[in-house]
């Protein structure tokens, strides 16, 4: 099992803690009970917790209580802004479960996060895809120089249909120009995705640069490591800032090609991919295995009804879109 070793008070105490839960994570991890990102998550906010329960002069595990978590599930954040529910409920889950952790070891005799709750807040959010000339406009000037290529082809696999993790885990071995596809998803039962003439030419040239910059460097060529869409091989990353990078890269190319309408985000690029498959094929289910989505109510809720009264007849024509 793993050891507590966290009686002690003071910073040895957190330390300890901190450190008796992530074990306790690793191991249900191992387990094939938690995701490796989700552990990583745990354990960075877990460590915020220990870092505000010792600032507020509570020297062990021991001193914590109920209202010290409720503090800590209510603290607004560096720029001051209040938590959003769905931050807050993260909070209450991890030190849920790390305080169930302890108790259960006998390292602890009460758990203060005890019949505690968050109140659920649904948040009717709908889908906000781009248009098929903002899609255009992100293909064509959706990156900060004619030598960028990796923006490019993040903007493609987005396009596809790929999510922020598919995009962060496709290798240049994943693309073939000669069969016009890209593998995406799962390496055990990956899904092979058609890439239209306007994207494949921006998965050619990111291949390509990557070949380059590998023999530049005198590594070795390895396609099946080389990424498509990152600067370094994604294990290399923190496994919690995977999805956040390939984030922050879509925002960038939407800046770039100044596409700044009110309610379009990253996530607009793949909504835009869901709406362009049911305009076409007007099946959910169509939507569903482009996307890589179990759930056809999922699929659903990507599509936007009053985008496909003004868009779907353009693209069944084809128009604004070669695919």
């Amino acid at each position: 099992m793993y050891h507590c070793v966290y009686r002690r008070v003071g910073v040895d105490a957190w330390s300890g803690a901190l450190r008796c839960v992530s074990e306790h994570w690793a191991s249900t991890t191992a387990r094939g009970r938690l995701h490796p990102g989700s552990a990583a998550r745990y354990e960075q906010v877990f460590g915020a917790f220990c870092r505000f329960a010792e600032a507020s002069g509570v020297p062990s595990p021991h001193g914590v209580t109920a209202e010290l978590c409720r503090r800590f599930i209510r603290a607004r954040s560096k720029q001051g802004s209040p938590p959003s529910t769905a931050t807050s409920r993260l909070r209450l889950t991890v030190i849920r479960s790390a305080f169930e952790a302890m108790t259960s070891t006998g390292a602890l005799c009460a758990d203060p996060t005890a019949d505690m709750r968050v109140p659920h807040k649904a948040v009717a959010r709908s889908a906000t895809p781009l248009t098929p000339p903002e899609a255009t406009r992100l293909v064509v000037s959706g990156y900060d120089s004619p030598r960028d290529t990796l923006r490019p082809a993040t903007t493609a696999l987005a396009l596809l249909g790929a999510s922020h993790a598919e995009i962060g885990g496709a290798v240049v071995e994943d693309f073939s120009v000669a069969d016009a596809a890209i593998a995406l998803g799962p390496r055990r039962c990956p899904r092979l995705v058609a890439v239209p003439p306007h994207l494949l030419n921006l998965l050619e040239r990111r291949a390509s640069y990557q070949r380059a910059a590998s023999r530049r460097s005198g590594q070795p060529w390895n396609p099946d490591q080389v990424p498509l869409a990152l600067k370094r091989p994604v294990t290399s990353y923190p496994v919690n800032s995977v999805a956040p990078t390939v984030s922050d890269n879509l925002g960038r190319a939407l800046r770039y090609a100044g596409i700044s309408r009110s309610g379009v985000r990253p996530k607009s690029v793949r909504e835009y991919a869901a709406n362009t498959v049911y305009a076409k094929t007007q099946r959910i289910e169509a939507v569903a295995e482009q996307l890589g989505l179990s759930s056809y109510d999922t699929a659903a809720r990507l599509i936007d009804r009053s985008w496909q009264e003004m868009w779907g007849q353009t693209i069944r024509a084809g128009v604004g879109d070669d695919g």
